[in-house]
């Protein structure tokens, strides 16, 4: 009993001592893939001795988000990038493992691109034709299940028009040459996705690590030595030949490749760490961080091979008048092909998750993560306050701050508005919020950078102990919030609350979609019984302009 506390405790430390460990070069200049930019040599100091994350850390990695997920049998389907309010799907990613460990670096490309992924990655089933020589006769037959379904998958959505391929170099199928037999698996897997799909691009396999690497990275750190130097081993052990790379080049025509391994070797050595990112999670599975690094650099490559795509491929862009495009009264626009459809349904929308934002090192009451372009590349940092309903003004705000190079720290938190007037919720909750809420104003204060600040929350929450005077109360929370912010705030934007739905709307819409019926014009309600005075936006236009500003998008929503 003894010994086994001793155990936990010594676990608990040793976590404790990862979750302080701090990320180096969060924002650093040659973080990452960049410190082997040829093209655009880079060098800091700063990072020789850095690893980030930790190599005991980087085992405990989950994959990357991906939701929500779905089965379509005999496959399971996720999605990343944007959201599904912004288009269907017009990209798909595919393999094994090696396709999951890639899935951060396509999801940068998607993200900067405004375009909505796929993911029919499954571990230890490699997107080919063939049996595995790993795998018993059961797991098999799932497999070649898996990938001959993906080609009826992807033809029924003919919007999927680039798909990028990756597989674990290192798998083979059975044959009498079994490396001359996978290529010709690879080659089968390749030509049968359909003609709907216009560009393959085959991802290369990272090359693996070796077994002795993360002991000899501890033991460099340690003796605080250059990890990514003193560990570095000879390419020749770690480089294998990749049969799917060779595949797409006999194919030919829509399919090609892109090879990356240049950011982790040179032309002798391999390297575990570079720019203070330990490259490998296990053996050959790149880390989260060091697959997002490289995300910048998949996507040069991409852009240079879709220069000599036929400009036919703008096809794949969202449809005329797609969402709000279609309410835009100084673009009016109709799209009769959209009469009847609704994207996502209302069944998906209920297994949506909050847009990515990747967490940052900062108080846990803060919960502070970031969207937009990267500290480093901004040419502007905002901060984005509020509850959940400023959350999902979220991929509104990533589009925005991508195109004007802004990072946007994001401080929201489900039930808490940015408000002094304490919320009809429990004791605990109603402190925490206050709490919150006098760490952002510090917050601020220790960052005279932001200049400024989007905020947006739940019109209708209700303020503890208000009845008739729930307006007026919340209205003198954000006067008492706004006057608190320091002086090197310049704007509060608050974004005016969405309009809400009604409880029986998705009914309403399930019903009008199943029966072939225009959803947006028999499931419309009137005006004046969703909309709400909402506080904030109040609260701004009393500051007055340029300190205080609305944006109010009701209009996309309603007519007047």
């Amino acid at each position: 009993m003894h010994r086994s506390h001793l155990l936990t405790t010594s676990l608990i430390a040793l976590l404790l001592a990862l979750a302080a460990a701090p990320q180096a070069g969060a924002a650093a200049r040659c973080y990452g893939a960049a410190a082997r930019d040829a093209e655009h040599p880079c060098f800091n100091p700063e990072l020789l001795k850095a690893v980030s994350p930790r190599p005991i850390a980087a085992l405990l990695e989950t994959e990357a988000p991906c939701d929500p997920f779905h089965r379509a049998w005999p496959i399971s389907v996720c999605w990343f990038g944007v959201s599904a309010s912004q288009g269907p799907a017009t990209v798909a990613l595919i393999g094994d493992s090696h396709a999951t460990h890639w899935r951060p670096a396509v999801s940068v490309l998607a993200r900067a691109k405004g375009r909505r992924a796929a993911s029919i990655a499954r571990t230890s089933c490699p997107f080919t034709f063939g049996t595995s020589t790993t795998l018993n006769p059961r797991l098999n037959r799932s497999c070649v299940r898996h990938n001959r379904a993906i080609r009826g998958w992807l033809a029924a959505r003919p919007a999927i028009r680039t798909v990028f391929v990756a597989n674990n170099a290192g798998a083979r199928i059975f044959g009498g040459n079994r490396f001359a037999a996978t290529i010709a698996g690879d080659i089968a897997a390749l030509k049968s996705l359909p003609l709907t799909v216009k560009h393959v691009i085959v991802i290369r396999d990272a090359i693996k690590s070796t077994y002795q690497t993360p002991g000899c990275i501890q033991q460099a750190m340690r003796h605080h030595l250059h990890a990514g130097r003193v560990c570095a081993v000879p390419i020749g052990r770690v480089l294998r030949p990749d049969p799917l790379a060779i595949a797409a080049r006999r194919v030919g025509t829509r399919v090609q490749v892109i090879d990356l391994k240049r950011f982790q070797c040179s032309k002798h050595r391999c390297f575990p760490v570079v720019g203070g990112v330990l490259v490998h999670k296990d053996i050959d599975h790149l880390t989260r961080l060091f697959a997002t690094t490289l995300g910048p650099y998949l996507m040069r490559a991409y852009d240079r091979l879709a220069a000599h795509w036929p400009k036919a491929s703008a096809a794949a862009a969202p449809p005329r008048c797609f969402g709000a495009a279609s309410r835009d009264s100084e673009h009016p626009c109709f799209n009769p092909e959209l009469r009847y459809k609704v994207t996502p349904t209302p069944d998906d929308a209920l297994l949506e998750l909050d847009s990515p934002c990747p967490r940052e090192a900062a108080p846990r009451i803060l919960s502070l993560c970031s969207f937009g372009v990267s500290a480093a590349q901004a040419t502007e940092t905002l901060v984005l306050i509020g509850d959940s309903h400023a959350t999902h003004w979220r991929p509104a705000l990533d589009l925005v701050a991508r195109a004007k190079g802004w990072h946007i720290e994001n401080i929201t938190r489900t039930s808490c508005p940015f408000s002094t007037a304490p919320i009809d919720k429990s004791k605990a909750l109603r402190r925490q919020c206050a709490q919150r809420n006098r760490e952002v104003v510090r917050w601020l204060r220790a960052h005279p950078e932001v200049k400024t600040v989007f905020v947006a929350g739940n019109a209708a929450v209700r303020v503890f102990g208000a009845k008739k005077d729930r307006f007026k109360l919340a209205l003198a929370g954000y006067r008492a919030t706004f006057a608190s912010l320091p002086d090197s705030v310049k704007h509060i934007v608050v974004i005016r609350d969405s309009i809400k739905a009604k409880s029986g709307t998705s009914d309403c819409v399930r019903n009008a979609v199943r029966k072939h019926q225009r959803a947006a014009i028999v499931c419309a309600l009137p005006l004046a019984k969703l909309r709400r005075s909402d506080a904030a936006a109040a609260a701004a236009r009393e500051l007055g302009s340029p300190r205080g500003q609305v944006i109010d998008l009701t209009s996309f929503q309603c007519s007047a």
